[in-house]
């Protein structure tokens, strides 16, 4: 198997597109620093099981995993720097990962929920009522912001 226990303690980037993942086991990815699923068929709660063992990531990128509803970036996730979600089909977005410094959201419906993310200094959304959102909410669980890009659907 390729996610074997002998490769899983130095893997540091892991891609994958196009394929089913649906881990019936921890994959124990403590040293995964990047990962990035394109296409790829997982829910949030098997996503959220595998990010609450890979210690080490710094950047997670999802692109066109349309089985990912609702997704929570766990706290644990000290490492996390950066988080790009490309037109998935998420309705819930819940970052609880306090050292996230950039965050790239393109998809239209998603209710965004950032707790406290004190270190945001780069956000880009995509959302279509992401202006009041921004407005009412940054402010006050993202106060560092220093650069905000909104693309919001007419």
């Amino acid at each position: 198997m390729l996610l074997s226990e002998r490769c899983q303690g130095s893997m540091q980037y892991l891609h994958l597109a196009n394929l089913d993942l649906h881990p019936t086991f921890e994959l124990g990815l403590r040293t995964l620093r990047t990962l990035h699923l394109c296409n790829v068929h997982i829910t949030g709660d098997e996503l959220g099981c595998l990010l609450t063992h890979s210690f080490a990531l710094a950047h997670l990128r999802l692109q066109y995993c349309h089985d990912i509803i609702r997704l929570e970036i766990p706290c644990l996730l000290q490492r996390l720097r950066f988080l790009e979600v490309l037109e998935c089909s998420l309705q819930v977005l819940e970052i609880n990962a306090p050292n996230i410094f950039r965050l790239r959201l393109l998809d239209f419906s998603v209710q965004l929920l950032l707790g406290k993310s004190w270190k945001m200094k780069n956000l880009m959304l995509n959302n279509s009522c992401v202006i009041s959102y921004a407005i009412n909410n940054l402010p006050s669980c993202a106060p560092k912001v220093e650069t905000l890009t909104i693309h919001s659907k007419l």
